[in-house]
């Protein structure tokens, strides 16, 4: 694995507002997706010129899992959400609908607010 790609895991600060926002949409924290999707999260704002399956890649080699667990586990975690439409146009201030709820869109946004100063404060 790549230093910059360990250093992104290791960071406890990132990891932790990582966590926060994928709670605060409503991901809960026992489904394996949870872990997952922050860990998406994470790399893709890091690195946005990763694509979403080198990005599952990542995480699958990681965890000892193949790519497409790696996403159908953060699919089901966003299926499971409790009001995940309701949090996401919350947290974003936009708009979401039931089609807006697919992983690569949720893990965009909330990389973005990722990288938002008072969202690393916290």
């Amino acid at each position: 694995m790549e230093n910059n790609i360990a250093n992104v895991f290791i960071n406890k600060g990132t990891r932790a507002a990582a966590i926060g926002l994928v709670h605060k949409c409503g991901v809960r924290a026992d489904l394996k997706g949870s872990d997952c999707l922050a860990e998406a999260v994470m790399l893709y704002a890091e690195n946005r010129n990763k694509g979403f399956c080198e990005i599952y890649r990542i995480i699958a080699e990681r965890r000892g899992l193949k790519p497409k667990s790696v996403l159908r586990q953060i699919s089901y975690a966003l299926n499971a959400s409790t009001d995940i439409t309701a949090r996401m146009s919350e947290i974003t201030g936009l708009a979401f609908d039931e089609q807006d709820v697919h992983a690569a869109r949720i893990i965009a946004y909330l990389a973005r607010l990722l990288e938002l100063p008072e969202i690393m404060r916290k």
